[in-house]
Protein backbone atom coordinates (compact mmCIF):
# COMPACT_ATOMS: atom_id res chain seq x y z
CA UNK A 1 0.00 0.00 0.00
CA UNK A 2 1.51 3.06 -1.00
CA UNK A 3 -1.49 5.89 -0.97
CA UNK A 4 -4.98 6.50 -0.32
CA UNK A 5 -7.21 9.13 -2.99
CA UNK A 6 -9.13 10.93 -1.23
CA UNK A 7 -12.20 11.79 -3.53
CA UNK A 8 -15.37 14.30 -2.62
CA UNK A 9 -19.37 12.94 -2.35
CA UNK A 10 -21.78 14.40 -0.99
CA UNK A 11 -23.59 11.54 0.68
CA UNK A 12 -23.26 7.85 0.87
CA UNK A 13 -23.15 7.27 -2.60
CA UNK A 14 -20.38 6.66 -4.61
CA UNK A 15 -20.66 9.57 -7.22
CA UNK A 16 -19.77 12.79 -7.61
CA UNK A 17 -22.46 15.31 -7.87
CA UNK A 18 -20.50 18.00 -10.40
CA UNK A 19 -20.77 20.31 -7.77
CA UNK A 20 -17.72 23.41 -8.47
CA UNK A 21 -14.66 21.72 -8.62
CA UNK A 22 -12.56 24.43 -6.24
CA UNK A 23 -15.37 23.31 -3.99
CA UNK A 24 -15.13 19.83 -3.74
CA UNK A 25 -11.20 20.16 -3.37
CA UNK A 26 -12.07 22.62 -0.18
CA UNK A 27 -14.32 20.26 1.25
CA UNK A 28 -11.83 16.99 0.62
CA UNK A 29 -9.18 18.72 2.14
CA UNK A 30 -11.18 20.32 4.97
CA UNK A 31 -12.55 17.48 6.40
CA UNK A 32 -9.81 15.26 5.83
CA UNK A 33 -7.17 17.46 7.48
CA UNK A 34 -9.59 19.46 10.09
CA UNK A 35 -12.67 16.97 10.75
CA UNK A 36 -12.01 13.60 10.28
CA UNK A 37 -8.41 13.76 10.82
CA UNK A 38 -6.17 12.47 7.84
CA UNK A 39 -4.22 10.12 10.50
CA UNK A 40 -7.31 8.37 10.50
CA UNK A 41 -7.69 7.98 7.07
CA UNK A 42 -4.75 6.99 5.56
CA UNK A 43 -3.27 5.79 8.61
CA UNK A 44 0.38 7.48 7.57
CA UNK A 45 0.14 6.63 3.87
CA UNK A 46 0.13 8.98 1.55
CA UNK A 47 -3.09 11.37 0.01
CA UNK A 48 -4.28 12.07 -3.57
CA UNK A 49 -6.02 14.65 -3.96
CA UNK A 50 -7.41 16.06 -7.05
CA UNK A 51 -6.58 20.31 -7.88
CA UNK A 52 -8.20 22.24 -10.08
CA UNK A 53 -6.19 24.95 -12.03
CA UNK A 54 -7.69 27.85 -9.56
CA UNK A 55 -6.17 25.67 -6.62
CA UNK A 56 -2.46 25.30 -8.25
CA UNK A 57 -2.54 28.90 -9.13
CA UNK A 58 -3.26 29.97 -5.55
CA UNK A 59 -0.78 27.25 -4.07
CA UNK A 60 -3.25 26.59 -1.54
CA UNK A 61 -1.20 23.38 -1.38
CA UNK A 62 1.59 24.66 0.71
CA UNK A 63 -1.02 24.81 3.80
CA UNK A 64 -0.53 20.99 3.89
CA UNK A 65 1.79 18.06 5.03
CA UNK A 66 4.39 17.14 1.97
CA UNK A 67 4.94 13.54 3.46
CA UNK A 68 1.10 12.84 2.93
CA UNK A 69 -0.03 15.44 -0.17
CA UNK A 70 0.17 14.09 -3.31
CA UNK A 71 -1.03 16.69 -5.72
CA UNK A 72 -3.13 15.43 -8.64
CA UNK A 73 -3.36 17.28 -11.84
CA UNK A 74 -6.95 17.16 -13.24
CA UNK A 75 -7.51 16.37 -16.67
CA UNK A 76 -9.83 19.15 -17.94
CA UNK A 77 -6.86 21.52 -16.06
CA UNK A 78 -5.32 24.28 -18.55
CA UNK A 79 -1.67 24.36 -18.84
CA UNK A 80 -0.54 27.75 -18.56
CA UNK A 81 2.49 29.32 -18.02
CA UNK A 82 0.97 30.02 -14.22
CA UNK A 83 0.41 26.46 -13.52
CA UNK A 84 3.43 25.59 -15.08
CA UNK A 85 5.60 27.91 -12.79
CA UNK A 86 3.39 27.03 -9.68
CA UNK A 87 4.13 22.82 -10.11
CA UNK A 88 8.10 23.65 -9.93
CA UNK A 89 7.45 25.89 -6.87
CA UNK A 90 5.71 22.40 -5.15
CA UNK A 91 8.53 20.28 -6.91
CA UNK A 92 10.75 22.17 -5.08
CA UNK A 93 9.32 22.21 -1.92
CA UNK A 94 9.00 18.38 -2.19
CA UNK A 95 5.65 17.63 -3.01
CA UNK A 96 5.32 14.81 -5.32
CA UNK A 97 3.07 15.69 -8.47
CA UNK A 98 0.52 13.17 -10.44
CA UNK A 99 -1.18 13.80 -13.35
CA UNK A 100 -4.90 12.42 -13.42
CA UNK A 101 -6.43 10.62 -16.62
CA UNK A 102 -3.22 11.32 -18.52
CA UNK A 103 -3.85 11.45 -22.18
CA UNK A 104 -0.90 12.89 -24.24
CA UNK A 105 -1.21 16.10 -25.78
CA UNK A 106 2.27 18.41 -26.74
CA UNK A 107 1.06 21.04 -24.36
CA UNK A 108 1.85 18.34 -21.59
CA UNK A 109 5.90 18.52 -22.39
CA UNK A 110 6.51 20.87 -19.44
CA UNK A 111 4.93 19.19 -16.86
CA UNK A 112 5.99 15.59 -18.10
CA UNK A 113 9.48 17.06 -16.82
CA UNK A 114 8.20 18.27 -13.75
CA UNK A 115 6.03 15.17 -12.78
CA UNK A 116 6.42 12.39 -10.85
CA UNK A 117 3.34 10.27 -11.35
CA UNK A 118 1.55 9.90 -14.39
CA UNK A 119 -2.08 7.99 -14.18
CA UNK A 120 -3.24 6.18 -16.93
CA UNK A 121 -7.12 5.52 -17.06
CA UNK A 122 -7.59 1.78 -18.29
CA UNK A 123 -11.27 1.98 -18.93
CA UNK A 124 -10.58 4.96 -21.20
CA UNK A 125 -7.17 4.32 -23.04
CA UNK A 126 -6.48 1.34 -25.63
CA UNK A 127 -3.47 -0.87 -25.57
CA UNK A 128 -2.05 0.70 -28.33
CA UNK A 129 -2.13 4.61 -26.37
CA UNK A 130 -1.07 2.98 -23.28
CA UNK A 131 1.90 1.73 -24.74
CA UNK A 132 2.54 5.06 -26.62
CA UNK A 133 2.36 6.47 -22.25
CA UNK A 134 4.85 3.96 -21.07
CA UNK A 135 7.72 5.52 -24.11
CA UNK A 136 6.90 8.92 -22.47
CA UNK A 137 7.38 7.51 -19.55
CA UNK A 138 10.87 6.09 -19.99
CA UNK A 139 11.36 9.38 -21.81
CA UNK A 140 10.73 12.08 -19.01
CA UNK A 141 11.57 9.19 -15.56
CA UNK A 142 8.14 9.23 -14.65
CA UNK A 143 6.42 6.35 -12.91
CA UNK A 144 3.22 5.15 -14.11
CA UNK A 145 0.24 4.30 -11.90
CA UNK A 146 -2.70 2.19 -13.71
CA UNK A 147 -5.80 3.14 -12.33
CA UNK A 148 -9.42 1.81 -12.84
CA UNK A 149 -8.22 -1.87 -12.75
CA UNK A 150 -10.57 -4.55 -12.44
CA UNK A 151 -9.93 -7.61 -13.51
CA UNK A 152 -6.89 -9.95 -12.71
CA UNK A 153 -6.21 -9.64 -16.27
CA UNK A 154 -5.62 -5.91 -15.72
CA UNK A 155 -3.31 -5.91 -13.37
CA UNK A 156 -1.20 -8.55 -15.04
CA UNK A 157 -0.83 -6.57 -18.06
CA UNK A 158 0.04 -3.24 -16.03
CA UNK A 159 3.02 -4.89 -14.14
CA UNK A 160 4.35 -6.58 -17.89
CA UNK A 161 4.40 -2.88 -19.37
CA UNK A 162 6.08 -1.54 -16.59
CA UNK A 163 3.56 0.39 -14.30
CA UNK A 164 4.94 0.70 -10.79
CA UNK A 165 1.56 1.67 -9.18
CA UNK A 166 -2.36 0.09 -9.28
CA UNK A 167 -5.66 1.34 -8.46
CA UNK A 168 -8.81 0.20 -8.73
CA UNK A 169 -11.96 -1.85 -7.80
CA UNK A 170 -9.93 -5.47 -8.76
CA UNK A 171 -7.90 -4.48 -4.90
CA UNK A 172 -10.56 -2.69 -3.09
CA UNK A 173 -13.86 -0.97 -3.50
CA UNK A 174 -13.85 2.84 -2.30
CA UNK A 175 -15.37 3.70 1.37
CA UNK A 176 -17.37 6.31 2.63
CA UNK A 177 -15.96 8.13 5.68
CA UNK A 178 -18.02 10.90 7.61
CA UNK A 179 -17.77 13.04 10.38
CA UNK A 180 -19.21 15.78 11.91
CA UNK A 181 -18.15 19.18 10.65
CA UNK A 182 -18.95 22.18 13.50
CA UNK A 183 -21.73 25.07 12.70
CA UNK A 184 -20.75 28.04 10.51
CA UNK A 185 -22.45 30.88 10.74
CA UNK A 186 -21.86 33.26 7.80
CA UNK A 187 -21.88 36.66 9.39
CA UNK A 188 -18.12 35.86 11.27
CA UNK A 189 -16.70 34.47 7.99
CA UNK A 190 -17.87 37.86 6.17
CA UNK A 191 -16.51 40.04 9.09
CA UNK A 192 -12.86 38.37 9.10
CA UNK A 193 -12.74 38.08 5.29
CA UNK A 194 -13.96 42.22 5.53
CA UNK A 195 -10.85 42.62 7.67
CA UNK A 196 -8.42 40.69 5.73
CA UNK A 197 -9.18 42.57 2.70
CA UNK A 198 -7.49 45.89 4.81
CA UNK A 199 -4.47 47.15 3.67
CA UNK A 200 -3.74 46.60 7.10
CA UNK A 201 -5.27 43.98 8.69
CA UNK A 202 -5.78 44.07 12.80
CA UNK A 203 -5.25 41.13 14.64
CA UNK A 204 -7.04 42.02 17.49
CA UNK A 205 -10.30 42.39 15.46
CA UNK A 206 -9.58 39.35 13.70
CA UNK A 207 -9.00 37.55 16.70
CA UNK A 208 -12.27 38.67 18.46
CA UNK A 209 -14.32 37.38 15.52
CA UNK A 210 -12.40 34.37 15.36
CA UNK A 211 -12.88 33.49 19.27
CA UNK A 212 -16.30 33.31 19.34
CA UNK A 213 -16.92 30.86 16.56
CA UNK A 214 -15.77 27.15 17.88
CA UNK A 215 -15.82 26.43 14.23
CA UNK A 216 -13.84 29.02 12.95
CA UNK A 217 -11.39 28.32 16.18
CA UNK A 218 -11.11 24.88 15.63
CA UNK A 219 -10.33 24.90 12.11
CA UNK A 220 -7.67 27.33 12.54
CA UNK A 221 -6.13 25.26 15.34
CA UNK A 222 -6.15 21.91 12.93
CA UNK A 223 -4.81 23.98 10.25
CA UNK A 224 -1.64 25.45 12.03
CA UNK A 225 -0.97 21.81 13.57
CA UNK A 226 -0.48 20.72 10.47
CA UNK A 227 3.36 19.32 9.83
CA UNK A 228 3.47 21.94 6.87
CA UNK A 229 4.39 24.92 9.52
CA UNK A 230 6.47 22.96 12.01
CA UNK A 231 5.41 25.00 14.88
CA UNK A 232 6.84 23.50 18.51
CA UNK A 233 5.29 25.86 20.51
CA UNK A 234 1.74 25.28 22.61
CA UNK A 235 -0.96 28.00 21.55
CA UNK A 236 -1.92 29.99 24.08
CA UNK A 237 -4.67 31.94 22.58
CA UNK A 238 -6.60 32.91 18.92
CA UNK A 239 -4.72 35.87 18.41
CA UNK A 240 -1.46 33.93 19.29
CA UNK A 241 -2.16 31.51 16.36
CA UNK A 242 -2.61 34.00 14.42
CA UNK A 243 0.55 35.93 14.48
CA UNK A 244 2.53 32.84 14.30
CA UNK A 245 0.44 31.71 11.17
CA UNK A 246 0.84 35.84 9.63
CA UNK A 247 -1.55 37.42 7.24
CA UNK A 248 -0.44 35.46 4.45
CA UNK A 249 -0.89 31.84 5.54
CA UNK A 250 -4.24 33.26 7.51
CA UNK A 251 -5.83 33.99 3.79
CA UNK A 252 -4.54 30.80 2.45
CA UNK A 253 -6.42 29.55 5.15
CA UNK A 254 -9.51 31.55 5.51
CA UNK A 255 -10.06 30.82 1.48
CA UNK A 256 -9.94 27.34 2.20
CA UNK A 257 -12.58 27.25 4.77
CA UNK A 258 -15.11 29.99 3.24
CA UNK A 259 -15.55 28.25 -0.22
CA UNK A 260 -16.44 24.97 1.66
CA UNK A 261 -20.33 24.93 1.88
CA UNK A 262 -21.80 26.92 5.04
CA UNK A 263 -23.67 24.54 7.07
CA UNK A 264 -27.38 24.33 7.36
CA UNK A 265 -28.12 22.76 10.38
CA UNK A 266 -26.80 24.96 13.57
CA UNK A 267 -27.37 23.05 16.75
CA UNK A 268 -27.14 26.35 18.48
CA UNK A 269 -27.93 25.41 21.81
CA UNK A 270 -24.53 23.19 22.66
CA UNK A 271 -22.76 26.54 20.55
CA UNK A 272 -24.49 28.61 23.19
CA UNK A 273 -23.71 26.61 26.08
CA UNK A 274 -20.30 26.51 24.94
CA UNK A 275 -19.80 30.07 24.64
CA UNK A 276 -21.06 30.12 28.16
CA UNK A 277 -18.93 28.39 29.44
CA UNK A 278 -15.78 29.85 27.49
CA UNK A 279 -17.01 33.10 29.12
CA UNK A 280 -17.50 31.87 32.46
CA UNK A 281 -14.07 30.53 32.75
CA UNK A 282 -12.40 33.82 31.64
CA UNK A 283 -14.50 35.99 34.02
CA UNK A 284 -13.42 33.45 36.95
CA UNK A 285 -9.86 33.39 36.04
CA UNK A 286 -9.94 37.19 36.60
CA UNK A 287 -10.99 36.70 40.44
CA UNK A 288 -9.03 34.14 41.33
CA UNK A 289 -6.04 34.67 43.42
CA UNK A 290 -3.27 32.15 41.75
CA UNK A 291 -2.27 34.17 38.45
CA UNK A 292 -3.66 32.56 35.32
CA UNK A 293 -4.10 33.37 31.12
CA UNK A 294 -7.37 34.07 31.05
CA UNK A 295 -7.19 33.86 27.42
CA UNK A 296 -6.43 29.71 28.21
CA UNK A 297 -9.45 29.42 30.23
CA UNK A 298 -11.36 31.35 27.19
CA UNK A 299 -10.41 28.03 24.90
CA UNK A 300 -10.94 25.72 27.09
CA UNK A 301 -14.68 26.54 27.70
CA UNK A 302 -15.10 27.01 23.79
CA UNK A 303 -13.94 23.56 23.32
CA UNK A 304 -16.11 21.95 26.19
CA UNK A 305 -18.36 20.35 23.73
CA UNK A 306 -16.55 19.98 20.76
CA UNK A 307 -16.65 16.06 20.92
CA UNK A 308 -20.59 16.39 20.99
CA UNK A 309 -20.66 18.64 18.05
CA UNK A 310 -17.97 16.37 16.21
CA UNK A 311 -18.96 13.22 17.23
CA UNK A 312 -15.28 12.12 18.11
CA UNK A 313 -13.52 11.43 21.21
CA UNK A 314 -12.66 14.50 23.36
CA UNK A 315 -9.36 12.88 24.05
CA UNK A 316 -8.95 12.21 20.57
CA UNK A 317 -9.74 15.80 19.29
CA UNK A 318 -7.62 17.37 21.58
CA UNK A 319 -4.46 15.26 20.54
CA UNK A 320 -4.58 16.83 17.17
CA UNK A 321 -5.17 20.49 18.48
CA UNK A 322 -1.80 22.43 19.81
CA UNK A 323 -3.27 23.93 22.69
CA UNK A 324 -1.70 24.20 26.07
CA UNK A 325 -1.25 21.22 28.18
CA UNK A 326 -3.44 23.25 31.39
CA UNK A 327 -6.34 23.36 28.77
CA UNK A 328 -6.07 19.83 27.71
CA UNK A 329 -5.93 18.50 31.60
CA UNK A 330 -8.91 20.66 32.28
CA UNK A 331 -10.99 19.16 30.20
CA UNK A 332 -10.02 15.34 30.47
CA UNK A 333 -10.30 15.39 34.15
CA UNK A 334 -7.01 15.85 35.85
CA UNK A 335 -6.46 17.80 38.91
CA UNK A 336 -5.34 21.38 38.75
CA UNK A 337 -6.60 24.56 38.51
CA UNK A 338 -8.10 24.32 35.16
CA UNK A 339 -9.88 21.49 36.19
CA UNK A 340 -11.12 22.89 39.49
CA UNK A 341 -12.26 26.21 37.38
CA UNK A 342 -14.20 23.75 34.98
CA UNK A 343 -15.85 21.87 37.24
CA UNK A 344 -17.42 25.16 39.28
CA UNK A 345 -18.86 25.90 35.83
CA UNK A 346 -20.17 22.62 35.34
CA UNK A 347 -21.61 22.68 38.57
CA UNK A 348 -23.24 26.14 38.36
CA UNK A 349 -24.43 25.19 34.65
CA UNK A 350 -25.99 21.97 36.22
CA UNK A 351 -27.23 23.79 40.10
CA UNK A 352 -24.97 21.54 41.73
CA UNK A 353 -25.19 24.14 44.54
CA UNK A 354 -23.39 21.85 46.99
CA UNK A 355 -20.37 21.37 44.72
CA UNK A 356 -20.76 24.86 43.51
CA UNK A 357 -20.16 26.34 47.03
CA UNK A 358 -17.30 23.50 47.41
CA UNK A 359 -15.09 24.92 44.34
CA UNK A 360 -15.87 28.85 45.64
CA UNK A 361 -14.69 28.21 48.53
CA UNK A 362 -11.91 26.47 47.31
CA UNK A 363 -11.01 28.89 44.49
CA UNK A 364 -11.72 31.91 47.33
CA UNK A 365 -14.06 33.18 45.21
CA UNK A 366 -16.89 35.65 46.24
CA UNK A 367 -20.15 34.02 45.55
CA UNK A 368 -21.95 36.88 44.45
CA UNK A 369 -18.79 37.60 41.68
CA UNK A 370 -19.44 34.55 40.53
CA UNK A 371 -23.18 34.51 40.04
CA UNK A 372 -22.69 38.04 38.57
CA UNK A 373 -20.74 36.56 36.14
CA UNK A 374 -22.77 33.84 34.60
CA UNK A 375 -25.15 35.75 34.36
CA UNK A 376 -22.77 38.30 32.39
CA UNK A 377 -21.09 35.13 30.41
CA UNK A 378 -24.92 34.57 29.46
CA UNK A 379 -25.70 38.31 28.25
CA UNK A 380 -22.54 38.26 26.43
CA UNK A 381 -23.64 34.35 24.35
CA UNK A 382 -27.00 35.76 23.70
CA UNK A 383 -25.61 38.91 22.59
CA UNK A 384 -23.25 37.08 19.71
CA UNK A 385 -26.08 34.79 19.01
CA UNK A 386 -27.92 37.96 18.01
CA UNK A 387 -24.90 39.66 16.07
CA UNK A 388 -24.89 36.13 14.22
CA UNK A 389 -28.71 35.98 13.09
CA UNK A 390 -28.83 39.55 12.10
Amino acid sequence: MFAYELLYRDGTDNCYDCIDGDNATSQVLNNSFNVIGIKNITQGKKAFVNFTKNLIEKELVKSFDNDILVVEVLEDVEITAKVINACRKLKKDNYIIALDDFVFEPCYRPLLKIADIVKVDFLITSKKQRAQIVDLADQYGVDLLAEKIETESEFQEAKQMGYSYFQGYFFKKPEILEGNDLPVYPGNYFRVLNELNHQDPDFDKIAKVIKQDMSLSYKLLSFINSAAFGFRQEIESIKHALVLLGIKEIKKWFNLVVLKQLATEKPKEVMRVSLIRAKLSEFLGTQIVKEVETSKLFMMGLFSMIDVLMNRELEELLAELPIANEIKAGLLGEKGLFRDIYQLVLAYEEGKWEQVNYYIEKLELEEELVTKSFVESINWAEGIFTEKEK
